[in-house]
């Protein structure tokens, strides 16, 4: 019985969203958004392209913020794509992290778990190996569980087999962003930046053989998101695995489609 009161202890459920700029300019898509996250039994939510939410009226109102009484915002200074979180949960701010990343990174510790919540570039998989090693070193000095997670703009080679049977390599040969995001100098997929943070012993938790992609969606505007691929992701260390036996999914039932140009991706345990 105390075994079984202790799992119940520790029940979570964890959204990680790119909402497509914050909503700016869409006040409707905005209320939509909020109304779908009220409504999802979470207890955190990692945000990518919070543009603006330092402004947003509602988060001077933490109450009233979907259900969700404490966030944290890391307003950035390079970037207007801001990451951040909702908790249901009191959030220590661990740290903040802007050199070194195209967007930067918000480490925060809540109910026994530090959330590393960032977004890889989506310029170059050469500068995103930078950032993966990056990662890996911020990781390696976590002693505690670790939940890392956020749009990665990368592919991971766990997915080999899907993107060669979906033909996805010469659709980003057929254009040179596409080749400059996504392939490295011999026009090859260039892996590297997510078997570096596998190599580190991160999981990747979404990898199930699933061919579920997180982009593209019915809203999609990014150029970018030229075929099915998954570029978003919740990963965990081993410390995080030894305590809890997670599963993790990418959601595309309705409304997500437009609600952004992502799906998000949830982690339970």
């Amino acid at each position: 019985m105390p075994a079984i009161a202790h799992l119940k202890a520790i029940e979570m459920r964890i959204l990680q969203f790119n909402i497509l700029d914050g909503c700016q300019g869409e006040p409707e898509r905005l209320e939509r958004l909020g109304h779908w996250l009220a409504a999802q039994p979470c207890d955190v939510v990692g945000l990518n392209e919070l543009n603006g939410w330092d402004r947003l009226p509602q988060i001077s109102q933490p109450d009233s913020l979907w259900g969700y009484p404490y966030h944290e915002i890391f307003v950035t200074r390079k970037s207007r794509h801001f990451v951040g979180a909702l908790s249901r949960h009191p959030i220590e701010r661990i740290t903040s992290l802007e050199e070194g990343y195209h967007h930067g990174v918000l480490v925060l510790r809540i109910e026994g778990v530090q959330y590393i919540i960032t977004h890889l570039t989506p310029k170059s998989s050469i500068e995103r190996e930078l950032e993966a090693e990056n990662l890996v070193r911020l990781v390696r000095t976590i002693q505690a569980p670790v939940l890392l997670m956020g749009d990665l703009n990368t592919l991971s080679p766990l997915d080999r087999e899907w993107h060669a049977s979906t033909g996805l390599l010469p659709i980003l040969r057929s254009d040179p962003a596409l080749a400059r995001k996504f392939l490295e100098e011999d026009m090859e997929i260039n892996y590297r930046p997510m078997q570096k943070l596998l190599d580190a012993g991160l999981i990747d938790l979404c990898a199930d053989g699933s061919r579920k992609a997180s982009v593209p969606t019915a809203s999609n505007r990014d150029a970018a998101h030229a075929a099915n691929m998954r570029l978003d992701y919740i990963m965990a260390n081993q410390r995080f695995l030894d305590e809890r036996q997670p599963s993790a999914t990418i959601l595309q039932e309705d409304p997500l489609p437009t609600l952004s140009d992502h799906y998000p991706v949830t982690c339970e345990w």
